[in-house]
């Protein structure tokens, strides 16, 4: 949780909207928490999901990178990504509920063929990845090859939970439950 411009946000729901305005903070889907001015602090909601992971200077973290899903794209930034062993991790910005492309669907199964964790969010601003259509490269084909769903995280948000999720577990059933809590 945080506090700007006299409103307080759930770090979850925050999301950056512009480059240059001093409001640019702004949680869309679900609203403020509350809000600060002179008289008083004012709660109106909590946040009914908080994880907390233990994080100490000898924590190692693993290396993930966001790779983006578009029309077209063909998996070859994910094989170069896998032939050069240097992410632990990916998540991968889908195109919205479809997710990726026939073609991307193929390079993520080869880094699940690998035990290599894959993290399907999405580069649309609100709403959440969920298993919905049975097409090659959906949202539930990719979950029945082991890739986990970023719920509504975005992709920052979900390296980010992935690379401290990480640090308890590999195995696609645990880590999903990291972004359902």
């Amino acid at each position: 949780m945080f506090v700007m411009n006299g409103q307080l946000k759930c770090t979850r729901d925050v999301i950056k909207t512009n480059t240059s305005q001093v409001e640019t903070f702004r949680s869309p889907e679900f609203g403020a928490l509350g809000v600060v001015d002179e008289s008083a602090v004012r709660f109106y909601r909590a946040p009914v999901r908080r994880q907390t992971f233990d994080v100490t200077p000898k924590t190692k973290l693993a290396r993930v990178e966001i790779l983006l899903s578009y029309a077209g794209e063909d998996g070859t930034l994910l094989r170069l990504a896998l032939a050069s062993r240097t992410a632990d991790a990916f998540v991968i910005a889908g195109t919205g509920l479809r997710s990726v492309s026939s073609a991307m669907f193929d390079a993520i199964k080869e880094a699940r063929e690998n035990k290599i964790p894959v993290v399907i969010s999405t580069r649309v601003p609100t709403g959440r990845v969920f298993p919905l259509s049975a097409t090659k490269g959906s949202a539930l084909e990719l979950q029945k090859i082991g890739c986990v769903l970023a719920d509504n995280l975005n992709p920052q948000k979900a390296r980010l939970l992935l690379m401290l999720a990480l640090t308890r577990t590999k195995e696609p059933s645990d880590l999903q439950k990291y972004f359902y809590y």
